[in-house]
Parts: C-alpha cells; sequence; structure tokens
C-alpha cells in the first residue's frame, strides 16, 4: 500500500570495521560505532554557553502537505528513523548507544492557523533544544502541525546536526519516501567527479596554497559592512546569538527551477562557458543582498565591497551509508560589490569553478579533522573566529524531481532551516521548483522580508539581461554546446571562454539540484 514502510538493516551492521569498532576496550555498553571527530564535536556543542545562549545545533525542515498522514503513518515514520544508528542511538563518549523506541520521545503535537501561524511555529522552535536530548533520547523529533485555518499542514522534522549533513537527510528522505505510483526511490548516494590531472609537483603546490588560505580564515580580514551583518564592533568581538536566540525564517517564494535552467543555458550559449544553476542562485543571492543594502542602510559604502560565503562542500558517500557529517566549509567570493547581474553572474561562475578546481576542500577537511581533536573551547573558538569574518552562509542541496509520498500523503512543498551565527541561506530543488529561505538576526537586519522579493527581483533581472522569459516555467530545452563568442567592441565578456566547466556533482543533483552540493 502507498503508507506501507521498508525498515532497512542497522547503519552500524553496514559501517567499516563495525566488528572492530565495538570490541573497542573504551566503548559504553551496547555502543554500535564510533562517531567521526567532527559528529563529536558538534555533539558536544559548536558553540559554547556564552556564544549558544540556548541555541542548539539542530537542522530543521518544513514538510509541506494539503492532507497530513494518519497517526498509524506518523509512528511507521518514526520507526523507519530508527533504521538508521544515528537516529535510534544516543552520543556517549564518542559512540552511539542504541536506545529503545519511544514514540514520545519523537512525536509531538501542535497546531497553528494559517500558512503565516506554520511558519510563526518553526520560527518559534528553530532556536530552541530539542524536548529529550536531556533525557538521554536520540536526537531527533517530528511535530505534527495542524493548520486550523486555510492553507496547507505540516510536519516539522528536527534532526541535531551531530547525527547527519544534509547529503545524509536526504539519504533519510530517500528511504521514507516513495514515487507516487508506490515504488520505494533509490538509495541516495553522493559522488564527485576526478579533479583535472595534474603532475606531482603541481598537486604539491595547490594542496600547499589550499592549507595556506584555510589556515589564514579565522584570523583574516575582516568582511564589509552589510544591512545583513552585525554591527562591526561586534563582529571583532566574536559573533553570538542575542539572548534567546531570536532569528527569523525569510521565506522567498517558490519558483521554478526550469527559469534557472533557462538562465543557466542562455548564460552559457551567449559566453562559452558552462554556468551551473549554483552560480545562477548564487549571484541572485549576491544581487538581493546588495539591492537591500541600498535600500535600508544607504550610507554602506556597497561598490568594490568585500564579500564572502561559507560555502559548505560536501564528500562522496556510499548509497545507505552510515550517517555522519561528511563536508567542510570553503570560502567562496560573494559579489555583492559589482553593480551589474551579469557582472556577478560572471564573478559567481568564476568563484565556484575555482573551487571545484582546488584542493581548498580537502585541505579545509584536513583542518576540521585536526580542531576536531583540540579541546573543545579551542574548537569553538576557530569556529567563531572564522564565523566573525565572513557575512552567509550559502547552501544548495538537491532534492528529488519528481513528486514523492510520505505516510501516504504527497509531499507538496519543502524548506530547511539552521539558525547560524550569521545569516544562513539554505536552497532545496524539489519537483522541479526551487525552495529557499534566508534565516536572519532580526534584531540586526532591517526589513528582512524584503531579501526575499529582492531576490526574485535579481533573478528575473537576470533572466531580462539574457534574452529568457522570467516568466516561462516550461522545460527547457537541452544546452547547446558552448560556443566561444567574440563581445561586440566595448563590452565586457560574462565569462572567460578559459574558465574550467562546472559538473554536477552527483545523482542526486541530475534529479533536480545544480552545482556543488551543500550541507
Amino acid at each position: 500500500s502507498p503508507t506501507s514502510r521498508r525498515v532497512a538493516p542497522s547503519d552500524a551492521a553496514r559501517a567499516p570495521n563495525a566488528a572492530k569498532q565495538m570490541s573497542g576496550c573504551c566503548a559504553p555498553k551496547g555502543a554500535t560505532r564510533k562517531l567521526s571527530g567532527y559528529d563529536n564535536f558538534l555533539a558536544k556543542g559548536p558553540n559554547s554557553p556564552s556564544v549558544a545562549n540556548g541555541v542548539p545545533s539542530v537542522i530543521s525542515a518544513m514538510l509541506y502537505f494539503d492532507e497530513l498522514p494518519d497517526d498509524a503513518s506518523i509512528t511507521q515514520l518514526a520507526q523507519e528513523f530508527y533504521s538508521f544508528d544515528a537516529l535510534s542511538s544516543r552520543p556517549q563518549s564518542g559512540w552511539w548507544v542504541p536506545q529503545p523506541f519511544n514514540r514520545d520521545h519523537h512525536v509531538h503535537a501542535a497546531q497553528a492557523e494559517g500558512e503565516a501561524g506554520l511558519l510563526a511555529f518553526a520560527t518559534q522552535k528553530l532556536c530552541e533544544p530539542l524536548k529529550h536530548t536531556a533525557d538521554g533520547a536520540p536526537r531527533w523529533e517530528l511535530w505534527v502541525v495542524t493548520n486550523t485555518g486555510a492553507g496547507r499542514q505540516m510536519l516539522f522534522v528536527r534532526v541535531d546536526h551531530c547525527c547527519a549533513d544534509g547529503i545524509a537527510l536526504v539519504q533519510v528522505l530517500n528511504r521514507i519516501a516513495r514515487r507516487a505510483d508506490g515504488r520505494p526511490l533509490a538509495p541516495a548516494s553522493y559522488t564527485r567527479p576526478p579533479r583535472p590531472k595534474q603532475s606531482a609537483g603541481a598537486a604539491c603546490c595547490d594542496a600547499l596554497a589550499g592549507l595556506g588560505k584555510n589556515l589564514a580564515l579565522p584570523v583574516g580580514g575582516y568582511d564589509a559592512q552589510l544591512a545583513i551583518s552585525a554591527p562591526a564592533a561586534a563582529r571583532k568581538a566574536g559573533v553570538a546569538y542575542p539572548p534567546g536566540g531570536r532569528r527569523k525564517i525569510v521565506v522567498v517564494p517558490e519558483h521554478s527551477l526550469n527559469l534557472l535552467k533557462r538562465i543557466k543555458n542562455a548564460a552559457s550559449a551567449a559566453e562559452g562557458a558552462a554556468v551551473s544553476i549554483n552560480d545562477v542562485v548564487f549571484a541572485a543571492a549576491a544581487g538581493a543582498i546588495r539591492r537591500h543594502t541600498h535600500q535600508t542602510a544607504a550610507e554602506a559604502a556597497v561598490d568594490g565591497a568585500r564579500v564572502h560565503a561559507l560555502v559548505p562542500v560536501a564528500f562522496p558517500r556510499a548509497a545507505d551509508a552510515p550517517l555522519t557529517n561528511k563536508w567542510t566549509f570553503v570560502q567562496a567570493a560573494m559579489p555583492v560589490g559589482l553593480r551589474t547581474p551579469a557582472e556577478r553572474l560572471s564573478a559567481s561562475h568564476a568563484a565556484f569553478a575555482k573551487i571545484k578546481g582546488s584542493l581548498d576542500a580537502p585541505m579545509a577537511a584536513l583542518l576540521v579533522a585536526a580542531n576536531a581533536k583540540l579541546p573543545q573551547a579551542i574548537g569553538q573558538q576557530v569556529g567563531r573566529d572564522l564565523f566573525s569574518r565572513h557575512s552567509i552562509v550559502f547552501s544548495n542541496v538537491p532534492g528529488p524531481a519528481e513528486p514523492i509520498v510520505i505516510g501516504g500523503k504527497t509531499l507538496v512543498g519543502l524548506q530547511a532551516a539552521y539558525p547560524n551565527l550569521i545569516p544562513q541561506l539554505i536552497c532545496v530543488s524539489y519537483n522541479q521548483r526551487m525552495h529557499m529561505n534566508i534565516v536572519v538576526d532580526e534584531t540586526i537586519v532591517p526589513q528582512p522580508e524584503l531579501l526575499a522579493s529582492l531576490y526574485i527581483d535579481e533573478l528575473r533581472a537576470l533572466a531580462v539581461r539574457f534574452g529568457v522569459d522570467p516568466d516561462d516555467a516550461s522545460p527547457a530545452p537541452p544546452r547547446p554546446p558552448p560556443a566561444a563568442a567574440t563581445p561586440p567592441s566595448g563590452t565586457t565578456p560574462l565569462l572567460s571562454a578559459q574558465t574550467p566547466p562546472t559538473t554536477s556533482t552527483s545523482p542526486s543533483a541530475r534529479r533536480g539540484g545544480g552545482g556543488i552540493a551543500m550541507h
């Protein structure tokens, strides 16, 4: 039946060297698998109590339906979560220790009125601790939120970041969901294409450059003052959550993935370079931040401003691999200081092409692994210093390209949100639509709702610039091979024909996302 579920074997049974791990002399009784160093760092808290102000490191997902699954299906969903060892265990002394299934520890009910009420509920819960973590329960919960007014219904799922990153949570989604005809989705996996071959000397120089760059990030310069930024004095003192951890989820109107593909294809054909969807979204976000600063902080100097995003980059994993955090941050220059949409798209493409062609991510991962072995307070301070020097976290997670069914009901929309120390943008593609939000500190950012409409304005401007109808959501034709066009005299080419091409990095990306898969 559409509500039937397959419960897979425990992840512990698939973990590498599982038997050897379980025989460790330091393992707590009943432990099944060691946490990675990064998982353990997140489990103990990536922020010190004085910085966190009670805000946990929890990823939240708003799953929207026209009709909620029934209670029996909700119980089955909760039981299927328990087929992952990280979601059926509690972290203890660096190990996952299984716990008996207790529905009351995870499934909760609430009511809200209208779509605005659902968003207000999610915003309130975003910064709250999980209800039963202190009781030793596995670190996730599922809220069944009944909309008593007009609009959609919502399941609100919260998972502690120590259990999984964004790609790992796609693994969870693919296990609990079905296709519209009732067939299961294929287990999620993630791969990356090989880097271009280099000589040993060139690879060594590239690795040293990446290592040096990443070592300098927590002690380098600060980004320019923007309307989304904390005051300069506060950033230099070290960013922190305000008391109560106030955050606001600014939801960008859903928009067509086909429009993004049309812009991508038109820009690629115009200038002979392989622009990605990720490039388009990043450029539009930069334009929205520039417009927002102009409108709400006119005194801020934007032209030529130094602005950087922290971009989570995921690493490969096998289908149905145990849930973990296998990602790292890399720095990407965000072209807020450039004046035109075309210039911003050119710079965005160049920034991500450089990341994909370099060893920045592997070198950053080495430093993250080393940092996780240091005393917790040192790791926390490094993270605080890193965030205070950047303007935003930019995440792009590809999702299913077709409608899916959860608990017997069709998923009609979704949002993923995370209350970071600085503004966090997360976009998730699903069913040929882009679902996006920006989480900001509403005590700092003026008129935060403007960011949503200004992003759409910037996207439309990009479409017009490349001769694309911004209201055409029909499927985009296949991208023609890029032609190395010579720009008219007196114009600046959007992208250099010598820029390395961008390649989709995962089967999930080919199902509906684009560019680099983010956390």
